[in-house]
């Protein structure tokens, strides 16, 4: 028994200290990243009751107990904010919505009757093609901007907005910016969509060898990069920033890390309450178990909630950022 236990502490120490120095440089915790971490809980469940059987180990029992509340705290990625950041007197309150809406597949009234309900001052849709026009129609009298699957939807004066490149020619390595006059200041947003995992999820379920270890990890190369680019073009700007959308890996990855090396911060850890998962309903574990859509937003802002929404109308989650403007 205390062998297993050593065992089930040293995979869980080499889990951690994987994500701690960047998962993506090792393809096993790369790959990690899209499993539900409730399935390391599981050894140690079954630990805890192999320790309890007997007079002899049962005073171990607290070993795997520990562990499991690291599973289920640390590594599932718990984050508990009874509240948020306090916003200065006199800031401007500024609700951000992001969610990859699948519109093109679903075109759901239900996801707009969400994306009415919680009124949003910005909105950052992501596999949204053609639907502008039904967002004009639940967001009456805010400005609307496309750019292919992206939405752009505020309240408040759009002076400009790009339409960008990234490293990848597909449509996933492109990106939408708008700068925004939000009473008086000017605010830069940009609306993001990083390369799929799926591709190369899928290669590794019909080849784990080295073909679909190649695809797996050529993958999470271009992902990275991508966000790389976004990072180096959002350190130049001085203007108060907010980068939200579909990132395609956890908070914990380096894709996620590059752009908040550069003075962002996730409004999830800031003030979050739960997991916060985005993904994952309609995957056959039925139930949401990664955190992969993001709003982030630079040191500007003071981060006063955050929360998802439910599976309305399409398979991610939105995520939705209280923020203060305090520049």
């Amino acid at each position: 028994m205390l062998g297993l236990l050593g065992l089930y502490g040293a995979a869980l120490l080499a889990i951690s200290a994987a994500n701690a120095l960047g998962p993506e440089r090792w393809w096993w915790s790369s790959l990690n990243l899209y499993l539900p971490q409730w399935i390391w809980a599981m050894p140690g469940a079954a630990l805890v009751l192999g320790c309890l059987a007997t007079r002899k180990t049962w005073r171990y029992s607290i070993v795997p107990v520990l562990l499991v509340a690291w599973v289920v705290g640390p590594l599932m990625g718990l984050r508990v904010h009874l509240a948020g950041e306090e916003a200065p007197t006199g800031a401007t309150r500024v609700r951000v919505m992001t969610w990859n809406l699948k519109w093109p597949r679903h075109r759901s009234p239900a996801s707009m009757r969400l994306i009415a309900a919680e009124h949003p001052d910005i909105l950052l849709l992501q596999d949204s093609d053609g639907a502008a026009d039904a967002v004009s129609r639940t967001l009456p009298g805010y400005t609307v901007e496309v750019y292919e699957q992206y939405v752009l939807a505020t309240r408040f004066p759009v002076l400009t907005t790009g339409r960008y490149y990234g490293p990848s020619e597909e449509g996933h390595g492109k990106w939408l910016d708008g700068r925004l006059l939000i009473n008086g200041t000017t605010v830069d947003v940009r609306c993001i969509h990083l390369t799929t995992p799926r591709p190369g999820l899928g290669a590794l379920k019909h080849d784990f060898g080295e073909g679909g270890l190649t695809a797996f990890e050529g993958g999470n190369a271009i992902r990275l990069q991508q966000a790389r680019v976004i990072a180096n073009r959002i350190a130049r700007d001085s203007n108060p920033r907010i980068v939200a959308g579909d990132f395609n890996e956890p908070v914990q990855s380096l894709a996620c890390r590059s752009i908040m090396d550069v003075g962002f911060r996730d409004a999830f850890d800031v003030a979050g309450m739960g997991y916060g998962y985005t993904y994952g309903d309609t995957l056959p574990v039925r139930q949401a178990f990664m955190r992969i859509d993001h709003v982030m937003a630079s040191r500007d802002w003071r981060i006063l909630a955050c929360h998802t929404g439910p599976v309305d109308g399409s398979d991610h989650r939105p995520v939705v950022a209280d923020l203060a403007l305090i520049k």
